[in-house]
């Protein structure tokens, strides 16, 4: 699905890229011929005139003089005095007989007093300039012919369109390669949360199958044997209880690339590290892992946010030690306070984690022990407690202690001053 929108999305972009390089290239020839005709006809019209003023001066230039010009300009003169060509073979031999381009040009202008300009083909449809100038005087009516051979301009005009086409073909490609590493670019993210999306899926039903079949298969049980009911009663309940931790889980995850940074009241940060503790001592004494808390005897400045969903980030980092924590051991709560933060970890003396482990334990799902039947745990707390604290503008990050042990550190904000008096 993400690959057919790539492509259809690069489809448009080159679309419509190849029809502004395609207007742009032939708006830009198009000013370009014209600029190159007005150009010639200007030329043109400058030799012209001089062979005029040199006619009207000289009464009649020299055939070789004639020649002359015609060689070096490319161009086939020829006067008429009273209707009657002067005899002239030319200095050169255009493709088209002389006689008649000529004739052409004559008949074109036949209806003009003093001067025509316009363009003749030859037999072989190559392009001529042409102008026809009436010379009147006492005596007669002199008349110059004068055509410019333009197959060089034309050669010139035709190579000009292939550099235009060439031009834009490059372009198109390039653009066209562009776009493609353009809309790669841009739906990699796309594609990426839709990879993580069905990875989600697929975890979140492998785990929610498991308890789905001891349910099913406790209630089947139940259906053979009712009196026999306390059993698979607790076990269904047992069940249904990890069910809807993972299911809430499942929901606070399925809504953080929506959350944005918490702003919410001022929170005791004292208060809630302590409701913290308290809900794990008792489980702490029944696996005797002692749980102390280690701060300054002042009263901690207030943080900013939802004091439910912190207490459950350390209430993660704080079920972790613990779990992991051998009998016997011991798990400590710090606080250390910053310039503008405040520090909360939570430190273990238990098997610690494996170098090959630490880039991963905060991805959902992620289990040290793939084989492990831990029911309590399902590779989701990490992720939870690292999405929380980021909503709220602070850090959490994984510590080894040698030479065993775990420390994760909670660095969250503190409230300005401002703020608090605003608040007061």
């Amino acid at each position: 699905m993400i690959s057919t929108l790539r492509k259809k999305l690069a489809l448009l972009l080159i679309s419509v890229i190849a029809t502004v390089v395609l207007c742009t290239t032939a708006a830009a020839l198009i000013v370009s011929e014209h600029q190159l005709n007005l150009g010639e006809r200007v030329r043109f019209n400058a030799q012209v005139d001089q062979v005029v003023q040199e006619v009207r001066m000289a009464g009649i230039m020299q055939s070789t003089q004639l020649a002359k010009v015609e060689v070096a300009y490319d161009l086939i003169i020829a006067i008429s005095d009273d209707g009657g060509l002067v005899p002239f073979r030319g200095g050169w031999q255009p493709l088209t007989d002389r006689s008649t381009l000529v004739t052409r040009v004559m008949a074109s202008a036949s209806d003009v007093a003093e001067r025509w300009d316009g363009t003749v083909r030859g037999d072989h449809n190559e392009r001529y300039l042409a102008a026809v100038c009436r010379i009147g005087g006492y005596r007669s009516v002199r008349t110059v012919i004068m055509l410019e051979d333009m197959q060089k301009e034309d050669a010139q005009r035709h190579s000009q369109r292939l550099m235009y086409a060439g031009i834009a073909l490059l372009a198109l490609i390039v653009l066209s390669l562009f776009c493609w590493l353009f809309t790669n670019r841009a739906m990699r993210p796309i594609q990426d949360a839709y990879d993580k999306q069905n990875q989600f899926v697929a975890a979140a039903s492998h785990e929610l199958r498991t308890p789905l079949q001891v349910i099913r298969t406790a209630t089947d049980a139940l259906k053979l044997n009712p009196i026999d009911n306390a059993s698979f009663t607790a076990q269904i309940v047992d069940e249904l209880s990890h069910m809807s931790k993972l299911t809430e889980d499942l929901l606070i995850l399925a809504a953080a690339p929506n959350w944005k940074t918490v702003k919410g009241d001022p929170i005791e940060a004292d208060l809630f590290i302590r409701n913290a503790l308290n809900h794990h001592r008792a489980a702490a004494a029944q696996k005797e892992v002692a749980l102390t808390l280690q701060a300054s005897s002042a009263p901690l400045p207030l943080l900013e946010g939802n004091e439910i969903m912190l207490q459950r980030a350390l209430n993660v980092l704080i079920d972790n030690a613990v779990c992991y924590t051998p009998p016997g051991g011991h798990v400590m709560v710090a606080v250390a306070l910053k310039p503008r933060t405040i520090e909360i970890s939570v430190q273990d003396d238990g098997p610690g984690i494996a170098s090959e482990h630490r880039a991963h334990i905060f991805e959902r799902f992620y289990r040290i022990d793939k084989s492990r039947t831990d029911r309590a745990h399902s590779g989701l707390g990490l992720s939870i407690a690292k999405q929380i604290i980021v909503n709220h503008g602070g850090q959490l990050t994984y510590i080894p202690i040698k030479p065993h042990g775990s420390r994760f550190c909670m660095i969250l904000p503190l409230i300005s001053n401002d703020k608090v008096s605003n608040g007061n």
